[in-house]
Parts: C-alpha cells; sequence; structure tokens
C-alpha cells in the first residue's frame, strides 16, 4: 500500500488544483513528459580495482500541475511536479522525487510592491551544475526549502530601494560506495561527504540611481550567515558597487564588485601522529578580506535567440560543503528558435574552489545540450544530452600508492569521474 502513496497523492493534488481552477476562475495548467534516459554512471563514481562503474536505462513519468491567477494588484502563480523514476538494471535505485513552487507579487502602489518566493525540492541528486559544483564522487539525495521575501520602494524614476531576505534549509543524504567503506576502514579516509544539514541566511539591500533609460548604479550591502553541521557558522559582509549598461532593449552588461569580509569557524591547532612523527596542523585564520566580482552579459540577437554568460567569483560555503571556500565559475546559456517548431538550448558550465580545512581543489565541467521539436501546440519532443566532468586535487603529506595524509587522514590524492546521459521525452501540456 506504502508504494501507491505517491499515485495517490499525484491524482489527489490533481483533483484539488482542477477544483480550485474551476471554482476560482484561475488558469489550470498542466504537463507531462515521459523520458528514457541512457546513464552511463548511475553512481557518480570512478572506475577503480575496488569499484566499477555501472550504467542504466531510467524510465521517467514526470506530472506536472499549476495555477496561475493575475489580478490588478497581484499576481501568484504555483507549480509542482512530481517524477518516477524506474531503473531497468539496478532497480534498488527506483525512487519518487517532487518539487514545487510557489510566486506571489503584490503592487501596495504604484511605487511599491512586494515578491514572496517559496520554492521546495526532494531530488535524488542535483540537477543543475552549480548545485553539484563542490560535491565529491558518489550520489547525493537532499531536500531543500528556499524562501526569499523582496521589497522595493520607487522613491521616484531616478532613485529606488531594494530590500532582500532569502533563507535556504537543505538536508543530504549520501550513498556510500564499496572504497569509502574500504578506505574508511584501513584508513580513515576523510571524505567530504559527512555533511548532514546547512542552513543559510542572507539579507541584502540596494540603493539604485538610475541616471537614464540605460544606465544605472547601485550600492549594496549582503549579509550573509551560514551554519552546517559538521562545519560551524561562517559570516560573509559584503558591501558593495553595482552598475549596469543597456546597450540596446536586447543587449545589456551588469557587473558588481566589493570587498568580502569573511569570518569562519572557530578552530584551534592540533597535533597529530604519522608514522610516529608529530604533524602540527595550524589553525584557519578566524578571518580574512578577499574578493567578490560579479559580470552578466545577455543578449537577445533577435526574437528566436537569446545568450548570457554570468562569471562570479566569492568566498562562501557552497551549497553542499561543510567548510568556508575561495570559489569562481562561469556560466553560459544559448537558446534558439531554428524554425518555427524546432528549437535548440544549451548550457555551459565550469567552476574551481579551493576548501581551505581540507586543503582541496575542486573542479567541474558540465555541459549540456536539447533540441525540441513541436509536433503541436500542446506536442513535443525532446532529444538531450548532458555531460560532468568532476575532479578533486588534495594537498598533503605523500603516503603511497596515490594517497596523502591531509587532516588527519589518509586520501586519495586525485579523484574524480566522467559521466554521460542522453535522454528521449515525449512531452505534454495542456
Amino acid at each position: 500500500m506504502g508504494k501507491q502513496f505517491p499515485l495517490i497523492g499525484a491524482l489527489s493534488i490533481l483533483l484539488l488544483f482542477s477544483a480550485a481552477g474551476i471554482s476560482l476562475a484561475w488558469e489550470l495548467n498542466i504537463i507531462g513528459t515521459i523520458r528514457e534516459t541512457f546513464d552511463d554512471n548511475i553512481r557518480a563514481i570512478a572506475e577503480t580495482p575496488l569499484q566499477n562503474k555501472k550504467y542504466d536505462y531510467i524510465t521517467e513519468v514526470l506530472v506536472g500541475l499549476g495555477l496561475r491567477h493575475e489580478g490588478k494588484t497581484f499576481t501568484l502563480d504555483l507549480m509542482g511536479h512530481v517524477n518516477q523514476q524506474i531503473y531497468a538494471r539496478h532497480f534498488g535505485l527506483t525512487n519518487n522525487n517532487q518539487d514545487v513552487r510557489l510566486d506571489l507579487t503584490k503592487n501596495f502602489t504604484e511605487l511599491v510592491s512586494v515578491e514572496i518566493t517559496e520554492i521546495f525540492q526532494n531530488f535524488p541528486e542535483p540537477d543543475r551544475f552549480e548545485a553539484l559544483f563542490g560535491n565529491s564522487e558518489g550520489r547525493m539525495r537532499y531536500w531543500r526549502n528556499e524562501f526569499s521575501l523582496t521589497g522595493v520602494l520607487e522613491a521616484n524614476k531616478y532613485y529606488m530601494i531594494r530590500l532582500v531576505y532569502a533563507n535556504q534549509f537543505s538536508k543530504y543524504f549520501y550513498t556510500r560506495t564499496r572504497q569509502w567503506y574500504i578506505e574508511r576502514y584501513f584508513f580513515r579516509s576523510y571524505i567530504n561527504q559527512d555533511l548532514k544539514y546547512s542552513m543559510v541566511n542572507t539579507a541584502r539591500m540596494h540603493h539604485e540611481i538610475h541616471w537614464d533609460s540605460s544606465n544605472y548604479t547601485y550600492l549594496f550591502y549582503e549579509y550573509q550567515w551560514t551554519k552546517s553541521d559538521p562545519g560551524g557558522i561562517l559570516q560573509v559582509h559584503r558591501p558593495g558597487l553595482g552598475y549596469r549598461h543597456d546597450f540596446t532593449r536586447q543587449l545589456y552588461i551588469e557587473g558588481r564588485i566589493s570587498p568580502d569580509f569573511v569570518f569562519r569557524p572557530i578552530s584551534t591547532r592540533s597535533n597529530v601522529s604519522v608514522s610516529g612523527v608529530q604533524v602540527v596542523i595550524p589553525p584557519a585564520t578566524p578571518y580574512d578580506i578577499s574578493l567578490y566580482a560579479y559580470l552578466m552579459v545577455s543578449h537577445d540577437v533577435d526574437q528566436r535567440t537569446n545568450a548570457s554568460l554570468n562569471f562570479t567569483y566569492q568566498n562562501s560555503i557552497l551549497a553542499n560543503n561543510s567548510d568556508p571556500t575561495t570559489n569562481w565559475f562561469i556560466t553560459g546559456n544559448l537558446t534558439r528558435q531554428i524554425f518555427d517548431r524546432f528549437s535548440f538550448a544549451s548550457s555551459l558550465f565550469y567552476g574551481e574552489s579551493y576548501i581551505f580545512a581540507r586543503k582541496t581543489i575542486d573542479r567541474l565541467i558540465g555541459l549540456s545540450a536539447s533540441a525540441t521539436y513541436e509536433f503541436t501546440e500542446h506536442i513535443s519532443a525532446t532529444v538531450a544530452y548532458n555531460f560532468t566532468w568532476n575532479y578533486s586535487y588534495v594537498t598533503g603529506y605523500r603516503l603511497f600508492a596515490g594517497y596523502v595524509y591531509s587532516n588527519g587522514a589518509a586520501v586519495q590524492k586525485i579523484s574524480g569521474y566522467y559521466r554521460n546521459r542522453v535522454s528521449l521525452a515525449l512531452n505534454g501540456t495542456w
């Protein structure tokens, strides 16, 4: 009976949304997708003598339900998805995952407005390269709840104040590999798959000065408070300056820069013994001043094409890690309506981070591309490809056979994996 709960829940939500849509005269949206995926590395691990990569064919059935209402002073959007994954060769990985998103915008006057966003995700592994960035080998299931509240006050056409509060809570569950257990038993392997949960609170204030229709400057202050278990509390103060210039209605560039005042979790000096030799591990610096930089270029080349490029450099705790990092990443996106019924979309990600406490460099390259053909207004088909390369390098005292001593444990000096996924999907919208 328990296995029927996801299906019963999905049908109940469908009936509830349908009743709301009819009684309140709101717009009801229903989407459905059937997808078949070939994954050549379902456990996201490297091929070693202790573990083998495994492939599988994954069948997915997704149902999405949404409500939209647009009134004179407020707009509400609610969208939820239920996705059932079935693994053909490794049925034990079969799972059901869900997500829901709520967006509410309220205009109190022409000059004062508030926007609320609430997102909940229950995913078997990261669905975006940004969420995967910083994770080590192995699958990582997580629950994540994100809430944000934005208030906008337009004093006049030249001056605007924007206030933002955001909260993110994440809980993590890891699938251990055979090699992980063996290394932990023999070497006390120190691996970064130990994060139980993390909570991030962020407050931002923007003072925007619009010089004309094409240029505006803003002063901003951001405070970020992050608590992770294990890991402690990290605080970042970020006062800075931003600028945006619209070259045309289709092309603009925006940049932000500021010093980062980083206060790390408190740590103390420790002594450990390596083969009878005492090694002193110094405490991490409790605070630091570094650079934060952000640059974005977006271009609607024409009515059929959009391209964007983002670059970020910062000090922070990555969403799936327990230690402060200096990290930077580049993301690029391109969408193109090639023909009336045929469209193409692609995304590129490259990120690099240095974890102070673990003396580890992490790199991630991600590439995705998809092509969609619309048979009718409501039915379409999509073919997609996704590539991931994950790499970690640990600095430490050399021991044996590719292992080094770092932070009280023996770990692999170099680790990482490749992963390829190809999928074919049939989509319906009503």
